[in-house]
């Protein structure tokens, strides 16, 4: 193999002759002048900063420190899930407060109605009280009145002092945020407590990772925290099946320096004004966090929309409709530098392929992938394929599948008993049903359907004969989490089962592939991966460090060579450097293992309540950028090329590239495409480009309004987005989608921009688990990575790079054979 993917030809022939070190074919390694030890300085600090909150050991730390604390009964939180319930003597109202102010009821405010979804030992509702809704002129007053902040905020060392308190306070009072949750969420007391560790271990993510980054300014100087919020607003929605989300998305903004407006469900108040009350307590002063109730259709929209025309950033997490019309409704508003990111509704699939659907690990990890939390989960299942002629009898396994069903204060609930649900799985075989989210204990089966795609999906599970199988099955697949399970067991032994959920964090990721799924939103890199966690940081500017460490040193291939030659002097001077730490940062993460074992659902036949051994790869992927030409017809932007030069040099497989042109006319209806842009027009097909021409905004629109199945990620040009269509910005946004409006210039952004995290995971026994563990790493190597195994023993090529090579005027040679 060469280093870099290459068509058959000429030049693939000739690049692996010259790349080929002696002894080692096709190998990409360290030059003898560089040994192993001597790793670059910027890499060391990479790896340092990684260790906090993403490689093995932070990933550990984390994951001890956010576990439940074994043996400790649920007595307490039993005890205040029933107080939340209970009637108050005298409560008829429960306080809301807008710049530490009290709201109270006056002209243009309204009021919600809040009842407790149940009663104790589930007796009708008997809680109820009133909440106060600001109006349009309070929110006015309130955005007016946001204070500046110092010029040195993010340099204040003192600003994690009162996030580490929240956090522990967090830590602390667990049985209060768990009972808040199961109470007014009516969530099974288990799930609510599994709820409270994935936002425990997520803050914890946010939090070293900023101090990761501001403890290296003070050491190695690469890194820093990056608060490019800078005091700006940002709009947090939590979701109405899964409210313990929106403190996460808090807890983040605050870490990239946003203050916080957050409009929850006025069911949801309570919990909400404790985590405010507990923000204050911590020393986060204020306004850092503003609380009131305004999803309700009893609200006044104006409220919701005068938000949106101002803040700097909506962080959303629910319905992917909710979440297209919010943006769009910014957009319109005139809000076209809102950044968007959103963790959304997605269609998530089952596969049962050559296993008997009456085996207990497939019908019961079916039934509880259908049924958790009543199917409000986002990544409950919606279409199980099978076998058609096993229909009938999958119906019947599934549906004769009973979970504890009971009251939401008993700790052995594992389904609550709601009145507005269904009390059974319903498995639809009827082919005419038409398929959807069915946000109900529900699913369609069906044969393999190729229009059922998972990029619309957040999960997506296999059951096959062997563990490895499964893996094999899930491969091509473009959901957030991918799931497999072997059914290799004896009928009557004990069997690890999972469905389309299961992924815990730290060990896993969640919600990650942006620009794959239109499960995830704008620009959202995922539940605990590691591009999530790097938009906290930044790399300080190139100095002195640059020239007393050891560097890296990448082999170039003809055609990056080539590709450079497209770029000025200048744009190569200061891109390389860029390059190099971006590689440097990607080819560390490239050396991905299968993670420590976690647990997840019960085995199904055991008798000792053992749990299912969960290991899971976080396998990096390129995005699917497209780059937007709009500018004349001679114009070939460096982002264009720089793109290009990275797609070739990184070490992940490469993802589809979509370049779409405004095509310039003249009144004679000629084509005005002159040198450097047309000539990199006839190279971008042989580098596996494919050019889009669009005669006018009007069909350029027409192209992204229609579905393909992928959220487009658009790459438009420097100070090119304003001058964008709004209907464009309009489609994009209506398919999950986000425009970015250049090339990042900073190593830690760059490797955002262009990777995401899938998770793979593997559901197996004490007896599977090595076999599992190989062929994640296996898959890794010839499907994660471009130079398979000999890339991935020694991924450091050898000839360094040397920048400042004039830009070459003749375009003609490339019209060579590629």
């Amino acid at each position: 193999r060469s280093p870099v993917m290459l068509p058959a030809g000429r030049l693939a022939r000739r690049v692996l002759r010259r790349a080929r070190p002696v002894g080692r074919r096709g190998a990409c390694r360290l030059s003898a002048a560089r040994r192993a030890e001597e790793v670059s300085g910027f890499s060391k600090a990479a790896a340092s900063y990684f260790d906090a909150f993403y490689n093995p050991s932070g990933a550990a730390e984390i994951a001890a420190e956010t576990a439940w604390p074994a043996g400790e009964t649920d007595d307490d939180i039993v005890r205040q899930v029933v107080e939340q319930l209970q009637k108050k003597d005298g409560e008829s109202s429960m306080d809301v407060k807008l710049r530490g102010s009290l709201l109270e009821l006056t002209d243009g405010r309204r009021l919600a109605t809040v009842r407790a979804p149940v009663g104790p030992q589930g007796q009708p509702s008997e809680r109820e009280f009133s909440v106060v809704m600001p109006s349009k002129q309070d929110v006015l007053d309130m955005l007016d009145a946001r204070p500046e902040l110092p010029a040195d905020y993010e340099l204040r060392e003192k600003w994690f002092e009162p996030l580490e308190k929240f956090y522990s306070n967090y830590l602390d009072q667990r049985t209060t945020h768990v009972a808040m949750n199961a109470a007014w969420h009516q969530s099974p007391i288990s799930a609510s407590k599994a709820a409270w560790t994935e936002i425990a271990a997520l803050m914890a993510q946010s939090l070293r990772s900023s101090k990761a980054a501001q403890e290296s300014s003070r050491t190695n100087f690469r890194f820093n925290i990056d608060m490019a919020g800078k005091g700006k607003d940002a709009l947090v929605m939590p979701p109405s099946n899964f409210a313990m989300l929106g403190i996460k998305d808090i807890f983040h903004m605050w870490c990239n320096g946003y203050r916080v407006i957050a409009v929850v469900q006025p069911h949801f108040y309570p919990h909400f004004k404790l985590v405010q009350e507990q923000a204050i307590e911590a020393g986060i002063p204020e306004d850092m966090l503003e609380v009131f109730p305004g999803i309700t259709p009893d609200a006044d929209p104006e409220v919701l929309h005068e938000i949106l025309r101002r803040v700097g950033r909506l962080q959303f997490t629910g319905s992917s409709n909710m979440f297209g019309a919010l943006v769009k409704k910014a957009i319109d508003m005139g809000n076209t530098d809102m950044e968007y990111a959103g963790e959304v509704s997605g269609l998530n699939k089952f596969t049962v392929e050559g296993v008997d659907v009456n085996r207990a690990s497939v019908r019961e990890g079916l039934a509880w992938a259908i049924s958790a939390n009543n199917g409000e989960l986002c990544t409950s299942t919606s279409y199980v394929e099978a076998d058609p002629s096993t229909f009938d009898a999958l119906k019947s396994a599934v549906e004769g599948v009973n979970f504890p069903t009971g009251l939401v204060e008993d700790p052995s609930t594992v389904l609550v008993k709601r009145s507005d649900k269904a009390s059974n799985v319903d498995v639809v075989v009827d082919q005419s049903v038409q398929l959807k989210e069915w946000w109900e204990k529900k699913a369609l089966v069906g044969p393999a359907n190729p229009d059922v795609r998972t990029s619309r999906s957040l999960g997506y599970c296999v059951y096959a004969p062997t563990v490895e199988e499964a893996l094999e099955k899930t491969m091509p697949e473009y959901a957030s989490c991918l799931y497999a399970a072997g059914c290799e067991a004896p009928d009557t032994a004990p069997q690890p089962r999972v469905g389309t959920t299961g992924a815990q964090v730290p060990q896993s990721v969640f919600g990650g592939m942006k620009t794959f799924t239109n499960a995830v939103g704008g620009d959202h890199d995922g539940v605990g991966s590691v591009q999530s966690n790097v938009y906290l940081a930044k790399s300080n500017s190139f100095s002195w460090r640059d020239n007393e460490e050891p560097a890296s040193e990448y082999e170039l291939s003809d055609r990056v060579e080539m590709l450079l030659d497209f770029l000025e002097a200048e744009d190569q001077k200061s891109f390389v450097p860029v390059m190099t730490k971006t590689l440097d940062i990607m080819w560390g993460l490239a050396k991905e293992e299968p993670g420590p074992v976690y647990y997840g659902q019960p085995m199904s036949n055991s008798t000792d309540g053992a749990r299912t051994k969960m290991i899971t790869l976080r396998a990096i992927k390129q995005t699917r950028l497209q780059p937007v030409l709009t500018t004349a017809g001679s114009e070939l932007p460096a982002d264009v090329i720089k793109l290009a030069i990275m797609r070739e040099m990184s070490p992940f497989t490469n993802s589809p590239v979509h370049l779409h042109i405004l095509t310039p006319f003249v009144s004679g209806g000629l084509r005005q495409l002159v040198d450097p842009l047309k000539s990199f027009l006839r190279v971008a097909p042989k580098l596996g480009w494919t050019v889009h021409e669009h005669a006018d905004w009007a069909a350029l629109v027409a192209h992204f309004e229609r579905d393909d199945g992928f959220p487009p990620y658009l790459l438009a040009l420097p100070g090119q987005k304003k001058h964008i269509a709004l209907d464009l910005l309009k489609a994009v946004a209506g398919r999950m989608g986000y425009v970015y409006e250049s090339m990042e210039s900073d190593p830690l952004h760059l490797f955002r921009q262009l990777t995401t995290t899938q998770a793979w995971s593997a559901a197996v026994d004490d007896e599977r688990e090595a076999a599992a563990r190989s062929k994640l790493r296996e898959l890794w190597i010839s499907h994660g990575l471009k130079h398979g195994d000999e890339g991935y023993s020694s991924p450091v090529p050898g000839r360094s790079i040397r920048p400042g090579k004039k830009a070459n005027d003749d375009f003609g040679n490339f019209d060579m054979d590629m």
